[in-house]
């Protein structure tokens, strides 16, 4: 449900600005993070984290400004593994972005840009016990990334030979883009979550805590690289 509502929401953002603006650009692909810290071993078994997602910028400005743009765009994606072969784990991310780019697009058919990027991430993690019992919490932080890359497009007379920029519905060209890039963040901090518990028996009733891995904090940062295809009306 997560996921729905924060791709209505930049849509929702974007889109009423989009018939108006001098350049919109929309673009769709797949995501890697790398996630060296450990509190993410427990969720994945190495330290990529796959995301699919979708942006779109508009391009407001003329003159040497042309290629300064507003965007915005969300990320979604999940993780599972297995720990000591016993527990199921998963972890599930949710990232909403805001920000600017810088698109440099004298060329007909390649487009180098650089894009800066505030985000905030919604994670869900949770862990099944052995008992068939779960622990799950949520957690919310937010970040940024900077980014550099570039796209590779259709020449601009292949779908407008009229050059008709009035006509914002009709592509201007269609490419791929490809771009690297590093993710600030803070730590998702799932500490909240508490190991259910057994009691020893029926007539002390004391309770134990169930053997299992714990959640705790899991740090984001890391380097990015994202893929996929673009259209810029």
């Amino acid at each position: 449900m997560k996921n729905i509502i924060a791709a209505v929401l930049a849509l929702a953002v974007m889109l009423p600005l989009a018939t108006h603006a001098a350049g919109v650009s929309v673009s769709v692909g797949g995501a890697g993070m790398i996630i060296p810290d450990k509190g993410f071993d427990p969720f994945a078994g190495n330290d990529s984290f796959g995301l699919g997602g979708l942006a779109v910028g508009v391009r407001p400005f003329r003159g040497a400004m042309r290629g300064l743009g507003l965007e915005v765009g969300y990320a979604g994606g999940s993780s599972q593994d297995s720990v000591w072969n016993t527990f199921d784990t998963s972890l599930s991310l949710n990232l909403l972005s805001a920000g600017a780019s810088y698109r440099y697009d004298r060329f007909d058919w390649f487009a180098p840009y650089a894009r800066l990027l505030a985000t905030v991430v919604w994670g869900d993690a949770e862990v099944k016990t052995a008992a068939g019992t779960a622990i799950s919490d949520s957690a919310t932080v937010f970040g940024g990334s900077l980014a550099l890359g570039f796209e590779l497009v259709t020449p601009r007379a292949w779908l407008r030979p009229d050059d008709d920029d009035a006509a914002w519905y009709r592509p201007a060209n269609l490419g791929v883009y490809l771009e690297a890039g590093y993710g600030f963040y803070g730590a998702l901090d799932f500490s909240k979550a508490s190991v259910p518990s057994i009691e020893s028996s029926d007539v002390t009733k004391q309770a134990q805590e169930a053997a299992g891995p714990a959640l705790g904090d899991v740090n984001l940062s890391g380097p990015t690289i994202r893929a996929g295809f673009v259209a810029n009306f």
